[in-house]
């Protein structure tokens, strides 16, 4: 015969059997749970869970994306850096190359001896090897990034001056808005380990609830009907239950242990989110200071320099050749000094939109994410045409 089943939300089962052949006919069943098994949230709880792990699924691929935006972007500025240590050593070997004409114009006259020449000469030989070892971290730096998105192609990344002047002036702009409770909180909401453990904690429940249901007695309502030309209906309240299963005192035991486990999870995970979030806001206050103290001291040894320069030229005491060589080592020195400060405060901003859960967002005016970030619901009406190929505002070729 044929047979039909259905079973609701809160649990009530109904069956529908078709045998025309038969003395019934028509024959239905219906069972209602009372106990075991009865309640939309015991009977939606698998359906629950599944929807949850989908959840999670989709919280991994955001951590994944977080992390390789953070790493793609602190890869970025390592470029920059590499490319500005290049400027600034090429600018070095030209002063040196400038100075050692000047020099050698002084011995032609007679009023520097010409001894001076070979430390003119080492400095510039100094210089040039400078360069070389910049430029091939340069290199370096270019090959670890098409490494890092992907691609066999030759490209070489270029960093506008105009590009890098926008990342730190927004990067300064930020820090004046960031509060740590403010920060705290977004990352409670959004950060995706944090929103995970909150998934595992309502997993957790519903498991609990789960493992105490299937202890209880099974306490039903059935009722059955045949239609035909013997109809009979029968309706009884039926009880079941097996005794000794350990197997369901234990499933209860670890559900519980679980959920305790995973509130305590939660909270040192919100301790330990607090604590990272105070330790990169202070990394970055202190990177800006860093930074502010650089560039005083390459100001400060730039002047050195220019002042020893002007004396040197005008044949005044106090100024030799070696002087003004360890002014020019020194200028170089301050010049990487603020370099390095200034990429280390970027970076540390990196840090910190990852340490709250935030990357995404920041970088989202630059980079479209919503086809790495399909939600479950947007599957269906995302257009699957070929996406337009986004280029960074200040980075297009």
């Amino acid at each position: 015969g044929l047979l039909g089943e259905v079973t609701a939300r809160h649990g009530t089962a109904f069956s529908l059997t078709l045998d025309a052949l038969g003395d019934t006919p028509i024959g239905l069943q219906f069972t209602q749970p009372l106990l075991r098994g009865a309640g939309t949230t015991v009977n939606e709880a698998p359906v629950d869970i599944a929807r949850i792990v989908e959840t999670q699924n989709f919280l991994d691929l955001r951590q994944t994306l977080i992390n390789t935006v953070s790493t793609t972007v602190t890869q970025y500025t390592s470029l920059i850096q590499a490319q500005e240590a290049v400027v600034i050593q090429t600018q070095a070997l030209e002063r040196r190359r400038q100075r050692l004409e000047i020099l050698t114009a002084l011995v032609e006259a007679g009023r520097n001896a010409r001894v001076d020449l070979a430390d003119a000469r080492r400095s510039v030989a100094d210089a040039e090897r400078d360069l070389l070892l910049a430029q091939t971290q340069l290199e370096e730096a270019n090959t670890a990034l098409l490494d890092q998105v992907g691609t066999e192609q030759p490209i070489v990344f270029v960093a506008s001056a105009d590009t890098i002047a926008e990342l730190f002036t927004v990067a300064e702009a930020r820090i004046e808005t960031f509060d740590l409770e403010d920060l705290v909180a977004i990352a409670y909401q959004g950060r995706p380990d944090y929103l995970q453990t909150e998934l595992d904690q309502q997993i957790a429940q519903l498991n609990l609830l789960l493992a105490t249901d299937d202890l209880q007695w099974q306490l039903n309502v059935e009722g059955n009907a045949n239609l035909g030309d013997f109809s009979e209906t029968t309706l009884g309240l039926v009880a079941r239950r097996t005794f000794d299963e350990p197997d369901l005192e234990t499933a209860l035991t670890r559900s519980q242990v679980e959920r305790w486990q995973n509130e305590n999870r939660l909270a040192q995970l919100q301790t330990t989110i607090r604590n990272e979030i105070t330790n990169q806001l202070n990394t970055v206050q202190a990177n800006l200071a860093r930074v502010e103290a650089a560039q005083r001291a390459t100001e400060n040894a730039r002047l050195q320099l220019e002042v020893t320069q002007e004396l040197f030229r005008r044949g005044r005491s106090g100024a030799d050749i070696f002087q003004i060589i360890t002014q020019e080592e020194n200028l170089v020195q301050a010049q990487n000094a603020e370099l390095g400060a200034e990429i280390e405060f970027l970076n540390s901003i990196v840090n910190l939109d990852q340490a709250v859960g935030i990357t995404l967002e920041t970088w989202s005016r630059e980079i479209d994410f919503s086809p790495a970030l399909l939600t479950p619901d947007s599957v269906e009406t995302f257009d699957t045409e070929t996406p337009t190929q986004i280029i960074p505002e200040n980075e297009a070729p």
